[in-house]
């Protein structure tokens, strides 16, 4: 009842947990919007699906009455580099073109940070997330 996204969906089991949610509560026609969250590099340390099993969960969460699939998510290795934080990107803009017969609806890239901004828009990004930028470096505690 206190937020309408949900932008790190990566799995069925937690689709079908936030559809059961969804169906307790009373917002009316309101649906989650929900982002399939991608692992394009292969990193441990993220969640994400990995590309080849994007068909099958875009399938699955299609098949959830309370959510609506819009698109998808990235978090890349962080890289100076411009080209190669373009390169991650533009797999993942593909990938997006590649859902629109079956998935019409997905139209958000939610790709980029502070640091590698101008390449995730290069690249179509729709939603950027650009804390640092905002509010300067956070400091950690380990």
């Amino acid at each position: 009842q206190h937020f309408s996204w949900v932008h790190t969906l990566e799995r069925i089991k937690v689709a079908q947990k936030l559809q059961q949610a969804m169906s307790i509560q009373e917002r009316g026609a309101d649906k989650l919007n929900v982002l399939i969250q991608l692992n394009l590099q292969g990193e441990m340390s993220k969640s994400g699906v990995a590309p080849q099993d994007l068909n099958a969960l875009v399938d699955a969460v299609q098949e959830l009455d309370d959510l609506n699939l819009c698109g998808l998510m990235l978090i890349p290795k962080p890289s100076e580099n411009f080209d190669a934080q373009r390169k991650v990107f533009s797999q993942a803009r593909e990938l997006l073109e590649q859902m629109a017969s079956n998935a019409p609806q997905m139209r958000h890239l939610s790709m980029g940070m502070s640091g590698d901004l101008r390449a995730a828009i290069a690249e179509g990004a729709t939603l950027v997330r650009v804390g640092t930028a905002l509010f300067g470096p956070r400091d950690y505690v380990a």
